[in-house]
């Protein structure tokens, strides 16, 4: 669908996973197929890197991503980033502190994962940039100091989509991250499907009206990014 709807080859990462490969596996490898991609997609594809994204953890790389190629490759710009139910904050954020809903993800699963993840570090070890991206300097509010070596002013995020369902363990992620994404300069482009628990566009199209809304909003999203280039 997102191949299509953008007319693009589409590369998926299969990095190494948690519990058996616990952070930073996981990131190390898509970093590295993002850098690798930054240098060779042109030869090896036809066309250069244009856009990265992901769901719920892919979207927590995706951004992780964006802001390791800012300092790795700082020549190199994203036509877009498409961010669907990230989790941004593994110190966790209060929605998911206090969901309890039975819907694909709870507080205590949510924990579950983070304990597979990050192992026994504590909630403020969990709150490392490297770890949370939505802690990283660049997001600081306006009047606090970028830490010494930190991606300084004049740095430019890509155009991002974050989408999140409404009933979702993580919305309060989506809403705290696209709005430090805005103060940093970036420009977020927010979207709700009223309804729509974790991971919902995964669920079939032709049983379920918020995939269709959530999947139209995807594709117009990458449809003018590309209209833009």
């Amino acid at each position: 669908m997102i191949a299509k709807a953008a007319n693009v080859a589409v590369i998926s990462t299969e990095y190494r996973l948690a519990p058996e490969n616990p952070f930073p596996a996981g990131e190390e490898d898509v970093f590295d197929v993002a850098e690798y991609l930054v240098d060779n997609a042109a030869n090896m594809y036809g066309g250069p890197l244009k856009f990265i994204g992901g769901e719920s953890a892919g979207a927590t790389l995706s951004m992780s991503t964006i802001l390791h190629l800012l300092e790795t490759r700082p020549g190199f710009e994203f036509a877009g980033a498409a961010l669907m139910y990230g989790v941004y904050d593994w110190s966790l954020s209060p929605s998911v502190r206090t969901f309890t809903a039975p819907l694909i993800m709870t507080t205590e699963n949510a924990e579950h994962y983070g304990d597979a993840y990050l192992g026994k570090r504590s909630p403020q070890e969990r709150t490392d940039p490297a770890i949370s991206p939505i802690y990283h300097p660049i997001f600081k509010y306006p009047g606090s100091t970028l830490e010494t070596g930190a991606i300084g002013d004049g740095v430019k995020l890509p155009p991002a989509l974050f989408l999140s369902g409404t009933k979702d363990a993580t919305l309060d992620d989506t809403v705290l991250m696209s709005f430090r994404y805005q103060v940093a300069g970036g420009d977020a482009r927010v979207k709700f499907v009223e309804g729509a628990p974790h991971a919902f566009l995964l669920f079939p199209t032709d049983r379920f009206e918020m995939v269709a809304r959530g999947r139209a909003i995807l594709t117009e999203f990458l449809q003018e990014m590309m209209h833009e280039q």
